[in-house]
């Protein structure tokens, strides 16, 4: 923008705004700078340049609100939905089609402003992005000289950490991050209860009517990711009963068919008590965790380390050689400990099993040690939610195929 290159008149934010339409300061959105232009009468002017552009509204809403945007000399003038033989992603919501107030609106600063009055003050300058990229460059230089580039930290949003690795950071040799919390829109503090460290299922939402039961931890999707609504309903009237778990009684926990309501903070203790009650009433799929789990390894009954056998092998990254261990199942057949992958073993899930004197249990044995304190009682004194949901929660959900829709929504969830 020329005029804001030229621009250098001391004004704090809120006047630069009020003004900057008047100044020239947003000469680039011209009368779409306020609602008195974009809404004023409309004016006879020869044809405009106007072509079609397409995109999407939300990264958070898994791209499912496809845009068609409308551009007439170089402005936004019209959002719609952007034509799909797949109905289920021809959507627009209030958010997306609102673009061009959020593009154009009086609140949004159009240009990079440099402050030159003390610290809160609120006294900037326009300048120019030439200036603005020299200016971070200088400091981030002076910065490495004297402390070194470890020193730079470089903040990127979820959209970056999805499309593309932080080149800048890369560049520079500098630290970067911003993948979990609000940002991602991913429920945090629920490792040790779920044992998964994966974003998203394997399924998608469309699958939901398949499931007997869907529970949604924190996450917020008809307010937040509105557009995949459509599935949700899709499944309750299919016979899918969705449970939402959340603080808030919120737009989803409204149209669910029910809803626990806990103390913030407090879902990882919620699933703990969960997963104890599944153990103690042997709700739990013993012929998956056999042959797809490491429950049945044999580790130590005092120290927990894994009883194994060293072997050679090559790191697939580095290529590299390195030595991995190979764990013992305890095979009921030959009443022997046996590598796991032992051809016609049948390992045990469960017993206390004696090698050369040492006395070893089953990582499943291990678990239910380690979860002994996570009684439903100890759940309802954390979270606030009595035990007896928590055990019909439970119970539902073991009947299976059941779903845990945990994240989903920015900033507006738990």
């Amino acid at each position: 923008m020329e005029s804001s290159k030229r621009m250098r008149a001391v004004l704090n934010r809120r006047s630069f705004l009020r003004l900057g339409a008047a100044s020239g300061a947003l000469a680039a959105v011209g009368g779409m700078a306020t609602t008195q232009g974009w809404l004023a009468p409309a004016q006879a002017t020869a044809a405009p340049e106007e072509r079609t552009a397409f995109t999407y509204h939300n990264e958070h809403c898994l791209c499912n609100c496809m845009l068609q945007c409308t551009v007439r000399d170089g402005r936004l003038v019209m959002v719609q939905p952007r034509p799909n033989s797949d109905k289920r992603f021809q959507n627009v919501c209030l958010k997306g089609i609102s673009e061009i107030e959020h593009i154009y609106g009086e609140a949004r600063i159009q240009s990079p402003m440099r402050r030159v009055g003390e610290r809160g003050s609120g006294q900037f300058e326009v300048i120019s992005w030439d200036e603005a990229f020299k200016i971070i460059a200088e400091n981030f230089q002076a910065t490495i000289d004297k402390y070194g580039s470890q020193a730079l930290w470089i903040q990127y949003s979820t959209e970056a950490s999805q499309r593309f690795s932080p080149l800048l950071a890369s560049i520079l040799g500098a630290q970067a991050g911003g993948l979990n919390g609000y940002d991602m829109g991913q429920g945090n503090g629920q490792g040790q209860a779920f044992g998964w460290s994966g974003m998203f299922a394997l399924n998608t939402i469309w699958e939901w009517k398949q499931a007997n039961v869907v529970l949604m931890a924190n996450c917020n999707v008809l307010e937040t990711g509105m557009m995949w609504s459509r599935a949700f309903l899709d499944a309750q009237a299919a016979g899918t009963k969705i449970i939402v778990l959340d603080p808030r009684f919120t737009a989803t926990a409204s149209k669910a068919d029910q809803w626990v309501g806990l103390r913030p903070g407090t879902d990882p203790a919620f699933f703990l008590g969960m997963v104890k009650y599944l153990l103690d009433n042997d709700l739990c799929d013993r012929e998956h965790m056999l042959a797809h789990t490491s429950f049945p390894f044999l580790v130590n009954a005092k120290t927990g380390e894994v009883l194994g056998e060293m072997h050679d092998t090559v790191d697939k990254e580095t290529g590299k050689p390195k030595q991995v261990k190979a764990p013992y199942v305890w095979d009921s057949a030959t009443g022997a400990a046996v590598l796991h992958d032992t051809p016609g073993a049948q390992p045990a899930l469960e017993g206390t099993f004696t090698v050369d004197g040492v006395q070893y249990i089953t990582e499943y044995d291990l678990l239910k040690q380690q979860m002994a304190d996570y009684t439903l009682d100890w759940a309802e004194g954390v979270t606030g939610v009595p035990a007896d949901t928590i055990a019909q929660v439970a119970r539902e959900y073991a009947k299976g195929p059941s779903i845990i829709c945990n994240g989903v929504g920015g900033i507006d969830k738990f």
